[in-house]
């Protein structure tokens, strides 16, 4: 793997672990406000229980598909490498 390619795993991972954490924070956060309404009304918790679950299922949803961009992003940086050694051992080889 190039430096190149291995700055853009690097900054591939990062931001997406970037984004994870914030979103994980956000909910972390609407779940700490949504329970100081606890109990006022059997309206308001079942609003409450639904936002928490879809939000929970959004993170799940995006860590999903986060593990998939970088698997796929990994995968395509090291054919690059192989690529690249296969032509620079084809290009050796042309000169002996």
């Amino acid at each position: 793997m190039t430096p190149n390619e291995s700055y853009v795993v690097t900054a591939e991972t990062r931001a997406l672990e970037n984004r994870r954490s914030g979103f994980h924070e956000c909910l972390s956060e609407v779940t700490r406000f949504l329970a100081a309404f606890e109990g006022v009304d059997a309206h308001c918790d079942d609003l409450r229980r639904r936002l928490i679950t879809h939000l929970h299922s959004c993170m799940v949803k995006r860590d999903a598909e986060a593990k998939s961009v970088l698997a796929n992003t990994a995968a395509m940086a090291g054919a690059a490498a192989a690529a690249a050694a296969a032509a620079a051992a084809a290009n050796a080889n042309s000169n002996v």
